[in-house]
């Protein structure tokens, strides 16, 4: 009998296939659902909704490509996982600080034109190598947009979104905010760094 000659592998990074696809269609980063797979971050509700996401597919065999769309799908969870304690602390650990956009978004706002603002505010972000768009956010007259951006970024990427704003004469219907803990924000415009307003306020407005 042949002796067999073994060597140690280094474990290759788990896979999913159509994950990226998956990641669109449920509004959430591919890196985020990656984690959630492999454990390393944990979601229940976003498993849940894979799980009926692949039910669907299973039943219509479509699969949506992997393109984001122009048109931003409404899931709050997406938006709210932001804010909750285990996964903004474990963005603080990756030195990943939250910004908040919100517009108001009553019957005569302009942002009703702004088809997008959302990508392409992540694109001036990413020109600056500051940070990326993460979901949005719909309650009844209001619009919040989550940007997720490098902490010593902070500065430049809140600079980026309001001159991007104020180009496009949406300052006086935006308030940018930053996340300083689940339960704080704090208002960078309008007014200045010393508001602290609840991360609750305006949820229900």
């Amino acid at each position: 009998m042949k002796a067999t000659n073994r060597t140690s592998k280094k474990t290759p990074a788990k896979r999913f296939k159509g994950i990226s696809s998956d990641a669109i269609a449920l509004n959430v980063g591919r890196v985020h659902l990656w984690q959630v797979l492999t454990g390393r971050r944990e979601s229940k509700p976003l498993l849940a909704r894979l799980a009926d996401l692949k039910k669907q597919q299973a039943k219509t065999g479509i699969q949506i490509p992997a393109k984001k769309p122009l048109v931003p799908i409404p899931i709050e969870l997406a938006a709210a996982e932001n804010l909750a304690p285990f996964f903004f602390n474990t963005l603080a650990k990756l030195k990943l600080e939250v910004i908040i956009v919100r517009f108001d978004a009553s019957k005569d706002s302009p942002i009703w034109k702004q088809v997008g603002i959302e990508l392409e505010l992540e694109r001036e972000l990413q020109s600056v190598q500051a940070g990326f768009f993460d979901s949005s956010y719909f309650p009844m007259g209001a619009q919040w947009h989550f940007f997720h951006v490098g902490r010593p970024a902070l500065g430049k990427a809140m600079q980026a979104i309001k001159s991007a704003l104020d180009a496009r004469g949406l300052l006086p219907f935006t308030t940018l905010l930053h996340a300083e803990s689940p339960g704080e924000l704090r208002e960078w415009y309008p007014g200045n760094t010393a508001a602290m307003i609840s991360a609750d306020a305006d949820t229900e407005a």
